[in-house]
């Protein structure tokens, strides 16, 4: 029954049935057979079938919902499961955004990975919104965010992380020890990976300041590159720059300016040991890394 159900909610989230047996491991075939049968039992066709792929009907649906809480319910108790077990065995599911996956998660995992061998790790990186939608979704187990705007989650405040205006080469604020955000207004902002609706959002809204986005690039690296080229500047957290080849352009701090990176689980749902492990193998790291 669950191999039915989770092939159903692949399919579903795929639209594609050679998409999900790649990722479920499974021939196409076998994909196709599993749909018929939970088709069959039910009474219901789930899905219309095309060249371009698959997609829901109306009672695929509405029964959608459902499919994830089982899946979910059924994950739970395999967890549990293994927590009754001890630490001996498991997984975690971690979210994650670029700086952190770059700079802490290798040294992170080395040191979680030494303790306990033998739970399996899974990272899924992207921007805020996606991990945050994730985490909501028990997609995953815990994740580092910048203060999740749900109240469904829990929030363990980490560290503070300042913010670092990266300017041309010549910009006569490259030599200021801090810059106010105000003082760059009217120049042309080149919008770094995780966009202007975050961070850099709150930071010049917070102070009234117009900032004009003339490019945006999607990727911090390639926000830097065309600030090489003089088309403008961009602004990135100090933890992200350790690693950030600069090529001689200024990096200059913005005054009371700073992101907190933390992790968060979901309120509402059972965590296993070793979930509660990796947390405590991070706050580890991380006190360690302060005493440096």
């Amino acid at each position: 029954m669950y191999a039915r159900w989770n092939t159903f909610l692949c399919v579903a989230e795929e639209g594609s049935l050679t998409r999900a047996a790649e990722k479920l491991g499974y021939t196409q075939s076998g994909v196709s057979h599993l749909l018929s049968a939970l088709e069959e039992e039910l009474g219901l066709q789930l899905f219309i079938r095309r060249r371009s792929g698959t997609q829901l009907t109306a009672e695929g649906r509405q029964l959608l919902p459902y499919a994830k809480k089982l899946i979910d319910a059924a994950e739970d108790a395999e967890r549990l499961a293994a927590n009754l077990r001890g630490l001996e065995w498991g997984a975690v599911r971690i979210g994650s955004f670029s700086s952190v996956t770059i700079n802490w998660l290798p040294d992170i995992l080395q040191l979680f990975g030494e303790k306990y061998p033998n739970i399996e790790v899974e990272v899924r990186n992207g921007a805020y919104s996606a991990i945050e939608t994730e985490l909501l979704d028990h997609r995953t187990d815990c994740s580092f965010l910048v203060e999740p705007s749900s109240d469904r989650l829990q929030f363990v405040p980490l560290w503070d992380d300042r913010f670092f205006a990266i300017l041309p080469t010549g910009d006569p604020l490259g030599g200021r020890r801090e810059i106010e955000p105000k003082e760059l207004s009217g120049k042309p902002f080149i919008v770094p990976a995780e966009g202007t609706q975050y961070d850099i959002g709150k930071i010049f809204a917070g102070v009234g300041a117009e900032v004009k986005s003339k490019y945006d690039m999607g990727d911090d690296y390639a926000a830097v590159e065309m600030v090489k080229k003089g088309f403008g500047f961009t602004i990135l957290p100090e933890l992200l720059l350790s690693t950030m080849p600069l090529g001689g352009l200024r990096a200059a701090p913005l005054k009371g300016c700073k992101r907190t990176v933390g992790i968060a689980a979901g309120k509402d749902r059972y965590q296993p040991k070793a979930v509660s492990a990796f947390v405590q193998c991070v706050k580890e790291y991380l006190e360690e890394k302060k005493g440096d």
